[in-house]
C-alpha cells in the first residue's frame, strides 16, 4: 500500500482499537494522532486543553496531521474533532484514504461511560454532550470519508477485515 489510511469518527467509535488490527492486516504502522500530539506537546490531552484551550489542541493536531502525512504510509487513528478544521479535511482528502467508523449514539454512550481523559465530556451530562457533538459532526464525517463502516454490534477484527478488503 502506498497511501496512508486515516480512521475518523466520534470518540469511542473504535479508531484506537481497529487501527492496530488494520495495521497488522496491511503490514504498515499504526499511529494514534492524539498520542502523537501528546508526545510532541509533552503534556496530556487535559493539560493541553487547560493550558491552550481547544484551539491550541486543534492547532497542534493540524500540525501533527501534516507531519505524519509526509512520512511513509501508515494507519492513523484521528481524534474525533480532526474533521472540524477545513485544512485538516483538505489534508485528509489529498494524502489519506479516509475511513469513517460510524456508531450510533447509544453505542457511543455505552463505550464512553468512563469519560476520564476526555475534556469535551467533562460536563455534568456527558450523554447530552455526546448526542449534541455527534449530531453536529455527522455530516462532516460523512463528507470527509472515502469509506463509511458502521461499527454497531460488530467486533474490531470484523471491522478491520472489512476495511482491509475495501482498500
Amino acid at each position: 500500500m502506498n497511501k496512508s489510511v486515516a480512521l475518523i469518527g466520534f470518540m469511542g467509535s473504535g479508531k484506537a482499537t481497529v487501527g492496530p488490527l488494520l495495521s497488522t492486516l496491511l503490514g504498515i504502522p499504526f499511529v494514534d494522532l492524539d498520542e502523537a500530539v501528546v508526545e510532541r506537546a509533552e503534556m496530556s490531552v487535559s493539560e493541553v486543553f487547560e493550558a491552550e484551550g481547544e484551539s491550541g489542541w486543534r492547532r497542534r493536531e493540524r500540525e501533527a496531521l501534516v507531519e505524519l502525512a509526509a512520512d511513509t504510509p501508515l494507519i492513523l487513528g484521528c481524534g474525533g474533532g480532526v474533521v472540524l478544521d477545513p485544512e485538516n479535511r483538505r489534508t485528509l482528502r489529498e494524502r489519506y484514504a479516509t475511513v469513517y467508523l460510524a456508531a450510533s449514539t447509544d453505542t457511543l454512550v455505552e463505550r464512553l461511560a468512563d469519560t476520564a481523559g476526555r475534556p469535551l465530556l467533562d460536563v455534568p451530562e456527558p450523554k447530552k454532550q455526546i448526542e449534541r457533538l455527534s449530531a453536529q459532526r455527522l455530516p462532516v464525517y460523512e463528507a470527509a470519508a472515502d469509506i463509511t463502516i458502521v461499527t454497531d454490534g460488530r467486533t474490531p477484527p470484523e471491522i478491520a477485515g472489512e476495511i482491509a478488503d475495501l482498500l
